[in-house]
Parts: structure tokens; C-alpha cells; sequence
């Protein structure tokens, strides 16, 4: 008698056929994380940073908004380095997107030259909230998010979602996978947070796959669905939990027949 496979291994075995075929970087246009592969070394930490917290809304606005952004910043790290309020305030005079206001973005970049003045990059700041013993990141990211926020004198700020009021975080949690994991798609610029610590970034299209293949039933896409959907990723992949996350956006995306083939060999 042969012993077919558990629903775990065919799980598995599906994911990496589907991770094989697209997590290559030909699949990225029009992911924001683009505008990560155009920057040089010296600023790809903070382009990351800004093009994955302004990923909200049509992917062509947000593609021209950042490209209007990065355009006026570069280079970047050079730029904020040497530049003040007054400078930013004529450089991006009348400056909105969506929710986000002039006011708001300039209060961010100020705040991200004292971080690379006092620390030197965005991960040297976060590793002193991080916890290599917590279960994931969600304990550091909260203390890192209420201190940039406490730093900008702002209780709130549109492009900074807060952990504690059950925010899925997904903005968030997209710059930790591009700076945490190294493949050919995220860059892994990150050194000292392991990819097992991460959370998935939880959009539509991997709620709508997470729910038909059960590994959730929470009617919300909010924090504790975006952790509970992790945990059923961490069950195949402990070292990796959000592994599969770039390849099954791309599956999401593209909506073709790929889509019904693929579900029938998890199910």
C-alpha cells in the first residue's frame, strides 16, 4: 500500500513549485520594490523604507508619487544628511498623497537624518527594541513605531500604522520581509533579524488564499489574522514563514488559470 502524502508535504511541495516559478525579479514590475533594485547601495535601506510605507493605493500612483519623492531626495542619504526643514519645505511645497500630508512626510524625513546622524541606519535603531528571544517582531516593531512617533511629537501619522490598535501592519511588515530575507527578489540588506521572526504582510490577495486553504477564519484583515496566518506558513517553513509571500501575490495579481490549478493541488 502506498501512503499518500499529508496535506502538509503537498502544501509544501506546491509552495516551493509555485516560489521556483516566481520569485525571480522579472515578476517585481510594478512592485514598489523596483524602486529598491534602481538605488545605490548607500540608499537602498532608506528608498526601501519609504517605498514600502507609501505602498497604499493604485500601484501607478504610488509608483509616480515615489519617483516624484526619490527624484527630489536623491541621493537620498546624502540628502537628508545635509538638508533642514526649510530646505524640505521648499522641495516638496504642496506635496499629498492621499492621506498623507506635507507636513507629515517632512516631520518623517527629519526624524530619519537624526536616526542615520545618531545610529547610522534604520537597522542599528530597531536592534535596540528587538528581542531575539520573542516569538516574532511584533514586540520590537511596537516599541519601534510609538518611539518614532514619540520622536515627531505625533500621535498618529498616516504612514506609520500602530501595532497596539490591531493594524494588520502590512506596509510595515513588507519593508521587514525586503530587508530581513535575501533572495532574488528581497534584498536582505539586513543582517541580525532572522527570517523566522517575521510576520506576513497580509493583503487581499493572500487573505482571499489564506481563507479558502483554512489557515484562517477570521472575517478581518487585521493583526492577530495576519499572525495567525504566519503560524499556519511557520508550520511548513519555521526558518521562513513568509517565504512563499512575493510568489503568491504575483499568483494574485495575475488572476489567470494558474490560479484554479494551483489551489487544486492543496486541496
Amino acid at each position: 500500500m502506498i501512503n499518500k502524502p499529508s496535506t502538509e508535504t503537498r502544501q509544501r511541495d506546491s509552495f516551493e513549485k509555485l516560489y521556483a516559478h516566481y520569485n525571480h525579479r522579472c515578476w517585481a514590475d510594478p512592485d514598489p520594490i523596483i524602486m529598491v533594485y534602481k538605488a545605490k547601495a548607500e540608499d537602498q535601506e532608506l528608498t526601501a523604507f519609504l517605498s514600502a510605507i507609501f505602498a497604499y493605493g493604485r500601484v501607478a500612483s504610488i509608483l509616480q508619487n515615489l519617483d516624484k519623492i526619490l527624484t527630489i531626495l536623491a541621493p537620498i542619504k546624502k540628502t537628508l544628511l545635509t538638508t533642514n526643514r526649510d530646505k524640505l519645505e521648499k522641495q516638496l511645497a504642496g506635496f499629498k498623497y492621499r492621506f498623507t500630508t506635507q507636513e507629515e512626510l517632512i516631520a518623517l524625513l527629519l526624524l530619519l537624518k537624526e536616526i542615520i546622524n545618531e545610529h547610522k541606519s534604520l537597522e542599528n535603531h530597531f536592534l535596540l527594541f528587538f528581542n531575539p528571544n520573542d516569538t516574532n517582531i511584533l514586540p520590537a516593531l511596537s516599541l519601534w513605531i510609538s518611539e518614532l512617533l514619540r520622536r515627531m511629537k505625533l500621535s498618529k501619522h498616516s504612514l506609520l500604522p500602530q501595532p497596539s490598535m490591531g493594524s494588520a501592519c502590512k506596509r510595515l511588515f513588507l519593508f521587514f520581509r525586503w530587508m530581513v530575507r535575501s533572495d532574488q527578489v528581497d534584498p536582505g540588506l539586513w543582517k541580525k533579524v532572522p527570517a523566522s521572526k517575521l510576520i506576513i504582510p497580509l493583503d487581499t490577495h493572500m487573505y482571499r488564499f489564506c481563507s479558502r486553504l483554512g489557515f484562517t477564519a477570521r472575517k478581518s484583515m487585521d493583526l492577530k489574522t495576519a499572525e495567525e496566518i504566519t503560524e499556519a506558513f511557520r508550520k511548513l517553513n519555521p526558518e521562513d514563514p513568509v517565504k512563499y509571500d512575493f510568489a503568491l501575490t504575483r499568483l494574485g495579481i495575475r488572476g489567470d488559470k494558474i490560479d484554479k490549478i494551483f489551489y487544486s493541488s492543496l486541496i
